[in-house]
């Protein structure tokens, strides 16, 4: 499959901007965050702080590697590796019936729900569309 630049750039720019206005809105207010992460009640109270901070510098970094050409691929799965995660979290939640902000975009973000989840697959297409390679390779043989 060749991908055409255009579709190529518009999903380089959403997951960036995404990313980084989602990193940004959570380091304004880390503790707004850690709540969200507890009202999924799946992890101790210990580690939420530690975890919290990390997944916002994850976000920040990946979001600004997409631009690096170094660390565009690996910005890519780390994203992608990220959006899973999320979409599994949320399907945990939904499952248990707790009604909870998924705690994307700081306060005020959207319920947990199947809208979110059709989002995050979204955000996962066209993650892995930038990771599908630019051209097929040809196996040859030597024999």
């Amino acid at each position: 499959m060749k991908k055409i630049p255009f579709l190529n750039l518009i999903f380089l720019i959403l997951l960036s901007v995404v990313f980084l206005v989602s990193g940004f809105i959570k380091l304004r207010d880390p503790y707004v965050f850690v709540q969200d992460i507890m009202n999924y009640r799946l992890l101790p109270l210990q580690p939420l702080h530690f975890l919290a901070i990390w997944l916002i510098m994850i976000e920040l970094f990946a979001g600004i590697g997409l631009w690096i050409p170094f660390f565009h691929r690996a910005s890519a799965w780390i994203i992608s590796g990220l959006m899973v995660f999320f979409i599994f979290m949320i399907a945990i939640a939904m499952a248990r019936g707790l009604d909870i902000s998924c705690g994307c975009f700081g306060p005020g973000s959207q319920r947990v729900g199947w809208p979110k989840i059709f989002e995050n697959l979204g955000l996962l297409i066209a993650t892995l569309y930038l990771l599908w390679p630019e051209k097929e390779e040809k196996i040859t043989s030597n024999s």
